[in-house]
């Protein structure tokens, strides 16, 4: 199967448990089944407070992107980079700061990729998706102890973004003026930035020198690792020497041990010692194919007193059918 036939597959299976998580917070759907989409996510990006082992590493980002950092976030498949990235989007939101990130792989071309930038970093624009939400998160934000000019900051500035800019780097470049000029922070999010090296040969020198030049701007640059050092960093290749490698931390062992603990003796399944040490082995404790295997095992012994090595064996029948199982010899330790 070739890489663009196995992103399209994943993005359907994406697609998929997004929809099955949705459908299992509406309230149309079995309680249990809830409890274990809810606990034991896969497949669709996390909320921050569903992500393992990752608030030191958060916070670290969260500094570098207000400080205008450029980093490229390269790490294999399915271990919580667009998470990441996606939970640092919201955290400027939240503060009032203008904050996108866009899905390069399902834009395909920069002028789209320029039309998503300026529909999510100005106000006027996402106003008319996202409706009162908006407000609502403005709210939360005032009464959280967020200075409410901080947020009239942030309106200003995406306010000033040039109309009439057609392409990814103008639009950071008019951002990042912006933001130079207001003494104030603003991120972006490259997600799938593999697709960067299809575009053309100007687009991708004037996004390398709008990376290489602006100091204002927080910009991260996420991607598979195989696809980042071949086709990204090469000699010419539009991230040579734009940002600086950050990578994903793994997630210790003790963190999952609490993490997992913690959710099964929610489930009402208390997890035992031996079963969760079989479960992180046969997952290799990879990000996506440990949740994967806990959620197997959740199905199992969500009617049980405890969840035991058999559930976990069991489970395992299940997991390991999936297409992203093999994924788990690519850790990142």
């Amino acid at each position: 199967m070739t890489d663009a036939m196995s992103s399209s597959a994943q993005r359907r299976s994406d697609d998929v448990e997004t929809s099955r998580l949705a459908l299992y917070r509406s309230g149309v759907h079995d309680s249990s089944m809830s409890d274990i989409a809810t606990l034991f996510p896969v497949g669709v990006p996390l909320d921050e407070q569903d992500q393992v082992g990752r608030p030191s590493f958060l916070d670290d980002l969260d500094a570098r992107m207000t400080r205008g950092e450029k980093h490229k976030l390269f790490a294999t498949r399915r271990t919580g980079k667009t998470s990441a990235a996606r939970a640092i989007v919201l955290r400027f939101r939240a503060r009032g700061r203008p904050g996108a990130i866009v899905d390069l792989a399902r834009l395909q071309s920069a002028a789209a990729t320029a039309e998503s930038l300026i529909a999510q970093l100005r106000p006027a624009s996402a106003a008319a998706r996202k409706g009162r939400s908006g407000a609502s998160r403005v709210l939360r934000s005032a009464s959280q102890g967020h200075s409410s000019q901080e947020g009239l900051v942030g309106q200003t500035l995406a306010r000033l973004l040039d109309p009439a800019a057609k392409s990814p780097a103008e639009v950071l470049e008019s951002l990042g003026k912006s933001v130079g000029e207001h003494g104030a922070s603003a991120v972006v999010v490259l997600d799938e930035a593999h697709v960067l090296a299809d575009w053309p040969a100007d687009e991708q020198a004037a996004i390398r020198s709008v990376l290489r030049e602006d100091r204002s701007v927080g910009v991260l640059v996420a991607s598979s690792e195989a696809h980042a050092l071949e086709h990204l960093t090469a000699d010419n290749g539009p991230l040579r020497y734009a940002g600086t490698r950050l990578p994903l931390p793994a997630i210790i062992d003790a963190d999952w041990r609490s993490a997992l603990t913690d959710r099964f003796r929610r489930l009402g399944a208390p997890i035992e010692p031996s079963a969760l040490a079989d479960l992180l082995e046969l997952s290799h404790r990879h990000p996506y194919c440990t949740m994967l295997l806990a959620r197997e095992t959740a199905v199992v012994s969500e009617f049980l007193e405890q969840t035991t090595q058999a559930a976990v064996r069991a489970g395992l029948l299940v997991a390991r059918t999936d297409e992203a199982w093999e994924l788990r010899h690519d850790g990142l330790d």
